[in-house]
């Protein structure tokens, strides 16, 4: 099946679970994030050509019996959406669109000078509201009597800057303070 991969513009990571496998509800394990962006984002015009793209791709007629009315898409409306989630932050999903992208396989994740992350830096770094590029592939979906149309596969994250936490908060070694022991305590022996 024919797939198209994109790079992002600067997107809002979130739901990250890019160090460890996330396990849904049907126990499939993946590597899985929101990409959250403003609507007027190169992202949203590569998405939407991309699925175009695909339309006219002779597998994807296919698989879909040339009917091409009622699929999923991708993009999600953050101003339309429902879900719990978008609801309970207006303040983080208001005037965007997001995606959620996810893959069997742990993708590979950079820095912003593009120099790989080691596997014990990628949960501190890769956190749920740092600013981040992705690379991924759209492709065409149809899983005989649930759902059909269109996903985003993630293959790689690059770190672009901090921002501001969301959900909960994080913890990291640098929390703690050994000057918080008195020189006469021996603890670390």
């Amino acid at each position: 099946m024919k797939k198209i991969k994109i790079s992002t513009g600067l997107v809002r990571l979130s739901y990250a679970h890019l160090a460890e496998p996330n396990e849904d509800p049907n126990g499939n394990r993946t590597y899985n994030c929101q990409l959250i962006f403003d609507k007027n984002d190169k992202t949203t015009a590569r998405i939407q050509d991309a699925i175009k793209r695909l339309k006219t791709e002779d597998d994807v007629i296919s698989l879909f019996n040339k009917k091409f009315k009622d699929l999923k898409e991708p993009l999600r409306d953050g101003d339309e959406d429902e879900a719990d989630f978008v609801t309970a932050q207006p303040e983080v999903y208001n005037g965007k669109y997001f995606i959620s992208a996810k893959s069997g396989c742990k993708p590979k994740c950079y820095y912003k000078d593009k120099s790989p992350m080691d596997d014990f830096e990628i949960e501190e770094e890769l956190y749920s509201g740092c600013y981040v590029q992705a690379v991924v592939n759209i492709y065409a979906f149809n899983f005989k009597n649930q759902s059909k149309g269109f996903g985003v596969g993630l293959r790689a994250v690059r770190k672009i800057k901090d921002g501001q936490q969301l959900g909960g908060d994080t913890v990291s070694a640098a929390d703690f303070d050994d000057d918080d022991f008195g020189d006469d305590e021996n603890v670390f022996d």
